[in-house]
């Protein structure tokens, strides 16, 4: 029997159906009073209910501007699903520069919403978690900066029992101050919703993931070949991101540029390896200097 894909939709705006994709299904937020969660409270709302029928169907959640962020249609997405069996989890990365510039997507959280990273390291020693976050490191094959993933229930109930503790220990008194000043810093929507989205990547990038086999599509964005050549080897410079604040910092300073303007911008502020991976990669497409 063939395995059933199903992807919710999220949208909470009437203005906002006119950006839903056909091939998702559509699932209106409004009233919801786990509202400031996002996408979690849903996916724990819906795998409550026990959706999957058999071991090998997939089950997703997707905000309305999913086309928008990740240049694929929902048909375009499930393709690319449907394609590739025999997988876990599969999921789509909607801002490929990021993934480069930033150590990891906490790094990337605490530039946008300042003392995300600090609160999340609070929760991880609360837990009994040994991870060091300033430390971590997310390449290109672990990094997801929003929730566009499927899953199996396989997948789906060693995540859930992952995130979960998360879940309860911000709903405790003591984080609801913190929790309340930081929607200064994030639309009015607190730090709940941008530290759970954040734990899909140190899941998949740790031994969590363990005996799960994820794997990581393509958006919808089409690097030219130089910027190609090179991702490999960036994956390699973050290495020295954990050991060179100064040079982080520059790299912070950065963000709004596209994946080429960033390699010119690495290959200009050091010469130093894994420069030299840039240059050798570069040299094969015969453009390196």
């Amino acid at each position: 029997m063939a395995r059933a894909i199903k992807v919710f939709q999220i949208h909470f705006d009437p203005a906002q159906r006119r950006h839903l994709d056909p091939a998702f299904e559509p699932l209106d937020n409004r009233g919801n009073p786990a509202f400031l969660w996002c996408e979690y409270a849903l996916m724990r709302e819906v795998f409550d209910r026990g959706p999957a029928n058999h071991p090998d169907d997939l089950i997703g959640f997707v905000s309305w501007r999913f086309g928008a962020k990740t240049l694929l249609t929902g048909r375009g997405f499930l393709d690319q699903v449907e394609l590739q069996p025999g997988f876990d989890c599969y999921y789509v990365n909607p801002f490929s520069q990021w993934m480069h510039q930033f150590q990891s997507v906490w790094h990337h959280g605490e530039y946008w919403h300042p003392g995300l990273l600090g609160f999340a390291q609070g929760g991880f020693e609360s837990l009994g978690h040994p991870d060091q976050l300033i430390q971590s490191i997310h390449r290109s094959s672990e990094t997801a900066f929003c929730n566009y993933f499927v899953g199996n229930p396989r997948f789906w109930k060693a995540f859930l029992n992952f995130t979960e503790p998360f879940y309860r220990w911000m709903d405790e008194p003591g984080q609801r101050d913190f929790l309340e000043r930081s929607k200064e810093h994030s639309r009015g929507l607190t730090y709940r919703s941008y530290l759970m989205e954040r734990l899909f990547s140190t899941f998949i990038a740790t031994s969590r993931s363990a005996g799960l086999r994820v794997l990581a599509l393509k958006n919808g964005t089409v690097p030219a070949a130089r910027e190609l050549a090179c991702i490999s080897a960036l994956d390699g410079w973050k290495e020295r991101l954990v050991r060179d604040g100064a040079l982080r910092d520059q790299f912070f300073e950065l963000h709004h540029l596209g994946l080429g303007q960033l390699i010119d911008k690495w290959l200009a502020l050091d010469r130093r390896p894994p420069a030299g991976l840039l240059r050798r990669a570069l040299a094969r497409l015969g453009r390196g200097r």
